[in-house]
């Protein structure tokens, strides 16, 4: 678990799980200049984390996780956090993949886990996967809406004075980021606008994870020329050490930045 602050927003980056993927994989259609991007192996060591937002009042989850299938961090690091299951006020999702949703319900009893939160979905993702239907509609998504605790949203849209939603869309098609502001300070929830570091700069190779690699392509260019441009602290999902750093641009290049520990 890491901690930070932008202005009065209390931030816990927390590391569900650790994981690799070949980069010809990611990358399917980058051609020969992949293999400079990459490090010796091929692999690209990815990992996949939770934020906590102590924000406004409320204490905001942005994504469970990959969930029990991983190595299972994030309920030990609420915990480490001082943060119960019953003080979530309400759970966002950048977005409705399985690395993000899993650990939204108790497997044991069919309920949400964060019994007193609402669920707040992208509504184009929340139907774009209860279409495509599976094991984690069936598991992790059709009980929230079962319990009645889903709450849809489908444009910008503020959580309070310090928190905004914004439609990030390509890597699903209701992908969302959120933009911290406080105090004078700002920082933002990338989730899986970028989800390796050669993106960085190479924004329009084609991710095997993207839904529609033209919009992912133009909402990595604008996001990543916002982030440079700002120095803001940066929340993501998969980036390391462990998700909180900032993007700068060095010697032509852009580059992640993790915050240290």
């Amino acid at each position: 678990m890491q901690l930070a602050t932008v202005g009065s927003v209390e931030i816990a980056s927390i590391v569900d799980t650790n994981f690799s993927f070949p980069g010809a994989e990611i990358y399917p259609d980058a051609g020969e200049g992949l293999a400079d991007a990459l490090p010796t192996d091929g692999a690209l060591a990815m990992i996949c984390t939770c934020a906590v937002l102590r924000a406004d009042g409320k204490t905001i989850l942005v994504d469970t996780g990959l969930g029990p299938g991983g190595e299972g961090g994030l309920l030990p690091g609420l915990a480490e956090a001082g943060i119960r299951h019953d003080e979530v006020d309400l759970v966002v999702f950048t977005h409705l993949h399985g690395d993000h949703t899993g650990w939204n319900v108790d497997r044991t009893t069919g309920q949400p886990r964060f019994a007193r939160a609402r669920y707040h979905i992208p509504e184009a993702d929340w139907r774009f996967f209860r279409d495509q239907g599976g094991d984690n509609w069936d598991t992790m998504l059709a009980p929230l809406e079962q319990a009645g605790v889903v709450d849809l949203f489908s444009s910008e849209q503020s959580l309070g004075p310090s928190l905004t939603l914004l439609p990030t869309p390509g890597h699903t098609p209701g992908h969302t980021s959120i933009a911290i502001a406080s105090g004078g300070e700002q920082g933002y929830v990338l989730g899986d606008v970028v989800v390796a570091e050669p993106s960085l700069n190479e924004p329009d190779w084609a991710v095997m994870f993207d839904s529609d690699n033209t919009q992912a392509a133009t909402t990595r260019r604008q996001v990543i020329e916002r982030l440079v441009e700002s120095g803001e602290l940066v929340v993501a999902s998969h980036l390391p050490e462990q998700g909180l750093g900032r993007l700068a641009r060095i010697d032509g290049r852009v580059v992640w930045m993790p915050k240290p520990d």
